[in-house]
């Protein structure tokens, strides 16, 4: 349980509810306990729709506090969230997909079933329009701005970014949990949903699927009049108050479902404007039974020592009491920029205590780069609760049904039972063999995987699947990742290669490219031209040193420059060790400037210029990009302009390839694949239309290779499909319209954004600025300056900078003029008209009945095409042609590269031997190769020779 406020809230029809005087906390309202979830909360509030929104209404935030927090967001995603400009338009965006492929654009008539209205998110500009709408003479109620920003970036349907992804303090003191009550019974209303045929019926691949949904007491027939899947469409699906982070409404309907079958609740902090929702809905049953549901919220006080018991007065009072406060990361922001502030400018917009829009830039956070986030113990305390209940403490199966599986990770190893998957093989009704390959996930934590190497480890299991699946004469593998949430990209990528061991690095790796903001192109325009001359020149480092030692305006001046930017640094905790010594020795010359001569001067100078050199390009630091060839580049050095959204002129980074690809390249993965040839000629990859991130990398990337290879003509390759489940229901037909195998590609999240990308940029502008003002040149320091006003500032309440998409993913496959697979909808290739339940998470949550059931009634899909167009005529696919000239003079590109990583170049130590590659092949002489027929045309290859 969270020490802070917990809260429940029930959703209110009117906008327009009358304060109460504080008074929405009545005695009337306390219980003892209440239960959700099987869970027994004590000390609470139950309260009604209208006194939920009239509490809502009476806490408030400082004008000022809301203006900056809202500020701030538009100002960051407007530098560095990759989807900024095609949010506001998708369809407008003018795009041109190789030949087989015509995928729908999210937000158009094909694209998922969300209406082009719903697709359109301004993120940027509705941020600045609620700073415009606010009232500087009020405070602002949560119920005005921070609950509608939350349901703005609800409606993105992008589960890389939320209002939350920075932990803000009101999520922390206003941590709602919202739920749907059963008014006859009191508690949260929990659901199944299953097809509505019989038991002995075969659930049949690309048949008709009818959503049955029931309680315990009955099947429902109607809500408020309409089918109940219309009724959850029209009121959760559609409404971006519920964070369903998933551009296809079938997998929207999916993630719902999954949630209702542990009882509908949300917690608040993650849910925007729901106002217009009824009160509550009239349900009746097939049995002719009738019940009422109410949306409800509730409040958690026995942790609130400050206030006597059952006040909700003081409660309320001190919510807002609460919230005058910025958190402590703001506030030492803004002592930092009391410190640099002097008459000189050095930082006048940082120190401003005005509105405070105009508050600090510079803050540090050394947060884990995978935050808990608020509240997400609660639900981990009610999910464990459910996860007992329904299937005891451990998986608790027959031994002969887990005896067979082959685990990545055995759950026995974990201390909490996590495991990356399993493969295991079954028959399908005809008694033919096939594989299954099950990934609950990419990634898991410390905690949960202790010492386990995911790359090794993934390589050992998959070689073990092959040998053993030759020894059986098995030849197709259903690959199961329903519920798969992604994880580590570089294990994605190793999924590709294992799947098509013989691709290369420019075909397996997809491209990637960044957004290019103001502040990037302020500091292009940082020109260090005049101090490197200064550098060089003896005379005008003798003047400088002379004029330190004999002007004591500008030895003071220098002297304060560099106390400010000390303490600054300190205090923000941006500096390393190495960092600080620099700038105590600086500190030491000043205290003897004296005797300061030109070579001490030049050494000074020498060392500052080496730390701002060090960084190169502060926004590629840690980006490691690689281009076609599999040589290291820096893509913002070759910048272009795409149309986005409706705007022209976007400018991106060139595109790349990412690291997280090149390293499943090394030559100790390639030797440890070698050999390994991917026996399945068939793979289905089933899913619930959740498969996101890195999941959505791996099969989407895998998915695309092999329709590229059958639209060539090309033999030997694996055929893949997807085959989905679940949805909206219907026909096959209409199933697919609205059903994607997978969800929110992304394009690398950023985690880490203080350190990753603030911390390189302030600390050049630091340094930078300090070498300036040794040199005694202004031109730079005025540069800086104008640069460092542009750094976003940081959010008022925020605990840490958010998270955000810093990257747009491109399919190779779609062709050099598609736009990123975020905006694509790709439906899947078969519908499966069923819908499961306990056959995703961890094993604890499996039931390994439902999951066995589940793999027989998708494993009836094999065989199915996929419905594309009549191929053309194949042709042989060589499997003894020796690996291209092109790739091995890459290799060899990365050796040079690599030949020099000791000197500070960054390139990483896999690189190395990344050009043995090709000798490795040659000297074994049994490598077998699948040769990519030439002469593509280019808007289909993905290829480009500028990179």
């Amino acid at each position: 349980m969270p020490s802070t406020l917990l809260v429940l809230l029930i959703f209110v029809a009117s906008l327009h509810v009358e304060g109460s005087d504080a008074g929405c906390l009545t005695q009337a309202r306390f219980h003892d306990n209440v239960t959700l979830r099987g869970h027994v909360f004590q000390a609470v509030f139950v309260l009604d729709l209208r006194e939920g929104l009239n509490c809502l209404r009476e806490v408030k935030t400082p004008w000022h506090a809301a203006n900056q927090s809202t500020h701030a967001y538009a100002a960051f995603y407007d530098q560095f969230y990759a989807f900024r400009r095609i949010c506001v338009d998708p369809p407008a965006s003018p795009q041109t997909q190789a030949a087989t492929f015509d995928h729908g654009v999210f937000g158009s008539s094909r694209g998922g079933g969300e209406s082009r209205q719903g697709g359109d998110v301004d993120l940027v500009g509705s941020l600045r329009d609620m700073v415009r709408a606010m009232d500087p003479t009020r405070p602002v109620s949560v119920l005005d701005w921070y609950m509608p920003t939350t349901s703005l970036f609800n409606k993105l349907r992008d589960a890389h970014v939320n209002f939350q992804n920075g932990v803000t303090k009101v999520a922390e003191i206003l941590q709602f949990v919202f739920f749907l009550r059963d008014d006859s019974s009191g508690k949260a209303v929990v659901i199944s949903a299953k097809s509505s045929h019989l038991p002995s019926e075969k659930v049949i691949p690309n048949g008709h699927g009818k959503l049955q949904i029931a309680t315990e007491s009955g099947t429902l027939k109607a809500m408020d009049g309409m089918e109940p899947m219309l009724w959850f469409e029209k009121n959760i699906l559609d409404n971006p108050a519920f964070p369903l982070p998933y551009k296809s409404m079938g997998a929207r309907a999916n993630a719902l479902l999954k949630l209702g079958h542990r009882g509908f609740a949300w917690l608040g902090a993650t849910l925007g404007d729901v106002s217009k929702l009824e009160p509550s809905v009239k349900v009746i049953y097939v049995n002719g039974a009738e019940a009422t549901w109410s949306w409800s919220w509730l409040l958690t006080t026995k942790d609130f020592d400050e206030c006597p018991f059952a006040d909700g007065l003081c409660y309320m009072e001190l919510l807002t009491r609460r919230l005058k406060l910025p958190s402590s990361l703001h506030r030492a922001a803004f002592k930092a920029a009391d410190e640099l502030q002097d008459e000189t400018e050095v930082s006048r917009r940082l120190s401003s205590k005005q509105a405070l829009a105009e508050m600090s830039t510079l803050t540090q956070n050394k947060d884990d780069v995978f935050p808990v986030f608020p509240g997400e113990d609660l639900f981990t305390t009610l999910d464990t609760h459910d996860e007992k209940k329904q299937h005891g403490q451990g998986i608790n199966l027959p031994s002969n049904a887990t005896s067979t599986r082959r685990w990545l990770l055995d759950p026995e190893s974990s201390p909490s039972g996590a495991t990356y998957g399993y493969f295991d093989f079954q028959k399908d009704e005809d008694g033919k063999p096939f594989a299954i390959m099950k990934l609950t996930q990419f990634f898991l934590t410390p905690s949960e995987s202790l010492d386990f190497d995911f790359m090794e480890g993934f390589v050992d299991f998959w070689a073990e699947l092959v040998r053993k699946s030759a020894k059986r004469g098995v030849n197709r593998l259903l690959v199961d990742v329903v519920g798969n949430p992604g994880g580590f990209v570089s294990l994605a990528f190793l999924f590709v290669r294992a799947l098509f061991p013989h691709e290369e690095f420019q075909h397996v790796c997809n491209e990637y490219d960044r957004p290019i903001g103001s502040l990037y192109e302020a500091f292009t325009r940082i020109d260090r031209t005049p101090f490197l001359q200064f550098l060089n020149d003896t005379v005008a480092i003798s003047r400088r040193a002379k004029e330190l030692r004999e002007d004591a305006t500008e030895l003071e001046e220098l002297r304060s420059v560099m106390s400010r930017l000390t303490e600054a640094g300190m205090t923000l905790d941006i500096l390393d060790d190495a960092q600080l010594d620099l700038l105590t020795a600086n500190v030491d010359a000043i205290d003897s400037i004296s005797t300061l001569d030109e070579e001490t001067l030049l050494k000074v100078l020498q060392n500052l210029n080496e730390v701002v050199r060090s960084f190169g390009n502060p926004f590629a630091e840690e980006l490691q990009a690689y281009s076609a060839s599999a040589k290291p580049v820096d893509p913002y050095e070759a910048p272009v302009f795409r149309s986005r959204g409706g705007f022209a002129g976007v400018k991106f980074t060139a595109k790349y390839r990412a690291v997280d690809c090149a390293s499943v390249f090394s030559a100790r993965l390639i030797a440890a694949l070698e050999g390994v040839e991917n026996p399945f000629g068939e793979i289905l990859i089933l899913t619930d239309g959740l498969c996101g991130s890195s999941c959505d990398t791996a099969t989407r990337t895998s998915y695309l290779l092999s329709k590229k290879l059958e639209s060539d003509g090309l033999e030997g390759g694996p055929k893949i499909n997807f085959i989905t489940y679940g949805g909206l229901g219907g026909s096959a037909e209409e199933s697919k319209k609205t059903l994607s195998a997978t969800s929110y590609p992304g394009g690398n999240v950023e985690s880490n954004a203080m350190e990753m990308v603030y911390n390189p940029v302030l600390v050049t502008a630091l340094f930078g600025y300090l070498a300036a003002e040794w040199a005694g040149i202004g031109s730079i320091k005025h540069q800086i300056r104008e640069f460092r006003q542009l750094v976003p500032e940081y959010p008022f309440y925020n605990t840490k900078l958010p998270k955000y998409s810093q990257s747009e993913i491109y399919q190779n496959p779609l062709g050099e003029q598609a736009l990123p697979a975020e905006y694509y909808f790709f439906p899947t290739d078969i519908y499966l008209p069923e819908w499961y339940a306990n056959v995703y998470g961890m094993p604890s949550q499996w039931d390994d009945a439902e999951l066995t059931q589940m793999h027989q009634d998708a494993a009836r899909a094999f065989g199915i095409s996929s419905g594309q167009e009549q191929q053309p005529a194949v042709q042989a696919y060589d499997n003894h042609t020796p690996r291209t000239v092109a790739v091995q003079d890459a290799t060899a590109g990365v050796l040079g590269q690599a030949m020099t990583a000791g000197t500070g170049s960054g390139i990483p130590q896999w690189a190395v031997s990344l050009a043995a590659a090709a000798g490795l092949m040659l000297v074994a002489g049994c490598s077998v190769l699948w040769f990519r027929k030439r002469g593509r045309q280019a808007a289909s290859s993905g290829d480009d020779s500028d990179r």
